[in-house]
């Protein structure tokens, strides 16, 4: 989950249908093995090596084996900033500390132009040196008993930066990324290759095929190019390839499956308690039907992309997890602060609350082990040196992360407000708000910015706050969102914003009733087919130039709560589509919802007038099956 969300932010073995045809204690029993076991010795682990075998992952003696483990985020994001390779310690002492939580496994994601050097990023961090470090961090893991799932999550096309997770990998740099990785760990036996984070904002087809027919504006690179890239060196370790929707989504996986020579793929899967697949039903039908034909992996699991300091959906799922031979890899070995995290401190102090679950489930699991016996060491391979077409992309602003303060940064700077926001002047109780700050600092530092919900009356009823996080001196927003609990009584609220330093010590601006808005009853389950109100629609900027990017965005209202699927389509003036993309598995509220995408307009865009026309849908997995509105105009805009 870099999106994270990072929002983000975005798997593992599952035991598979020798597993299901077993007795309940035989069953338990299988399902609770974990390599490196905890019958080993503490100096000798597991025989080496994962593969697939039918639906389960086994290691070098052929046992099934789960992967239990954690995401370790920042080698994705702190070299495209500049500050390095990692975010925080990467030496002997932290993976011990990972390694004394009982996990087996850590996922390692990866940034396309720091493993290739290219786009600009700084030589100390990208290519070879990029390089190395991850091959050394990977052998430091398995000197501590823990497999890898290597996984790309920053992309972008052309001389774009990847400087967040994008819908999909580009064909400009991933497969020769993907061909680089693959040559450099070839001969390391302990290791998943996860082709890609959480694609989304795409339909199955171009999921696995790819294309310049994805409506993204570059050429994709679909799943099947991916592992094709990987196997072409040589490389015969299982590859995970992660469904839609933020790999929420595994309902075509299996009909969509990329073509594997060697039969060993892993269904990868994310999980949060906000997710839209969150509860037993979409688990027993959806993953199971997975998980009888391939391993199943799940990659990040948290208790909600807001970060709820709780744990109570995490033990739901982990126990399902449990009893279906299902692995799972928790959000995140981080110290961002708040609860979306799992620790305080790199020594392992769990977060509390959701830490605490993780870490006590864990120790009742009793996985981990030893040392995972030495294989070949990989070595680092030489770059590989595509030449990036230049590709104009929108420029969305990547989800916070921590960085590091550059050189000549300030300690005191003096905070300017702009704007603040809210998404909506209202939201229904269990829907979602999200709140946006802009503000200048004089000069480039390290803050915390906290957010901070208030009744009328003042009472502080929800927080979260981004610390260590990068104040460029520039203009700046900053983004959070908040899951309204079910129960929260309906009424004014309002949010006041804070800038603190680092670790809470000093105030340096806050901002009171920064948005005020109105938590509504949650509308009614739909008993009927629903109606649908477009109230308006926009694209921003509405005169562009091929080659640039505008927002579309529509504003409407169900009249009743039901999943569905958002559709924009853009049409010439001889109505010819020109642009379509969905948003699949939204929850409409019953509340005035708005849901934006961007388009970035390919630059052979004929010049001329256009207009936006919109749907909403049943899901895509019912086959669109059932339009309940349409609004054929809903808005203008000139390509120029």
């Amino acid at each position: 989950m870099s999106a994270r969300r990072s929002n983000s932010l975005r798997l593992l073995a599952i035991l598979g249908v020798p597993l299901l045809l077993l007795g309940g204690a035989a069953a338990g029993l299988l399902a609770l093995r974990s390599a490196p076991g905890a019958a080993h010795a503490a100096t000798s682990g597991p025989p080496a090596g994962l593969r697939v075998r039918g639906n389960q992952l086994v290691d070098g003696s052929g046992t099934p084996l789960r992967l239990i483990g954690v995401n370790r985020s920042g080698s994705e994001y702190a070299c495209i900033q500049g500050w390095g390779v990692f975010d925080g310690p990467s030496d002997d002492a932290s993976a011990r500390a990972m390694a004394a939580w009982h996990v087996n496994s850590v996922r390692v994601p990866l940034n396309e132009d720091c493993w290739l050097g290219i786009n600009g990023v700084p030589a100390a961090d990208a290519g070879a040196a990029y390089q190395q470090a991850i091959v050394a961090y990977v052998n430091l893991l398995h000197q501590h008993g823990l497999y890898a799932e290597i996984s790309l999550m920053w992309s972008a096309p052309g001389t774009t930066k990847a400087s967040y997770q994008r819908e999909m990998p580009d064909t400009d740099h991933t497969p020769a990324m993907w061909q680089s990785v693959a040559a450099t760990f070839k001969n390391d036996p302990n290791v998943v290759f996860g082709v890609y984070g959480e694609p989304h904002g795409v339909d199955w087809p171009c999921w696995r095929d790819g294309g310049t027919s994805c409506g993204l504006g570059w050429s994709v690179a679909g799943m099947q190019s991916l592992v094709d890239a990987v196997r072409s060196t040589g490389a015969t370790q299982p590859i995970a390839v992660p469904g839609i929707d933020y790999a929420n989504n595994l309902s075509q996986w299996l009909q969509y499956k990329p073509h594997d020579p060697l039969n060993s793929l892993v269904a990868e899967f994310h999980e949060y308690g906000d997710n839209t697949c969150h509860d037993a039903g979409c688990w027993n039908t959806q993953l199971l039907a997975v998980a009888q034909q391939a391993p199943l992996l799940t990659g990040e699991l948290g208790e909600s992309v807001n970060g709820t300091c709780a744990h109570s959906f995490l033990d739901s799922y982990m126990a399902w997890a449990d009893a279906h031979g299902v692995s799972y890899q928790g959000w995140t070995w981080d110290t961002w602060g708040g609860c979306g995290v799992l620790i305080t401190d790199y020594a392992g102090t769990p977060t509390s609350g959701f830490g605490q679950g993780f870490q006590a489930h864990l120790a009742a699991l009793g996985t981990g082990g030893g040392p995972l016996p030495p294989g070949p060491t990989p070595t680092a391979q030489p770059s590989p040196s595509p030449s990036p077409m230049p590709t104009a992309q929108p420029s969305p602003s990547p989800s916070p992360t921590p960085t590091q303060p550059p050189s000549g940064a300030c300690d005191t700077p003096a905070i300017s407000f702009g704007p603040q926001s809210a998404s909506a002047a209202s939201v229904a109780q269990g829907g979602t708000i999200s709140f946006t700050t802009r503000f200048t600092a004089s000069c480039a530092t390290q803050g915390l910015v906290d957010f901070e919900v208030f009744t009328a009356d003042g009472t502080k009823i929800w927080q979260k706050w981004r610390d260590n996080f990068p104040l460029t001196g520039q203009s700046q927003s900053v983004s959070a969102h908040w899951k309204v609990p079910a129960s929260r009584p309906v009424g004014g609220y309002y949010l006041s914003i804070g800038v603190f330093s680092p670790g809470w010590d000093t105030l340096w601006a806050w901002k009171h009733q920064a948005a005020i808005f109105q938590v509504t009853p949650a509308a009614a389950a739909c008993a009927s087919t629903p109606s649908i109100s477009f109230t308006g629609a926009a694209a921003s900027p509405a005169t562009v130039s091929g080659g640039t990017a505008t927002r579309l965005s529509v504003t409407l209202q169900a009249s009743c709560a039901f999943t569905g699927l958002v559709d924009f389509e853009v049409y010439d003036a001889a109505g010819n589509l020109a642009y379509q993309t969905w948003l699949d598995r939204q929850q409409l509220t019953g509340q005035a919802q708005t849901f934006t995408v961007s388009w970035a307009v390919p630059a052979s865009q004929a010049a001329g007038g256009y207009h936006l026309s919109l749907g909403v849908f049943s899901p895509a997995a019912t086959g669109w099956s059932t339009l309940y509105g349409w609004d054929e105009a809903a808005a203008g805009l000139t390509i120029q």
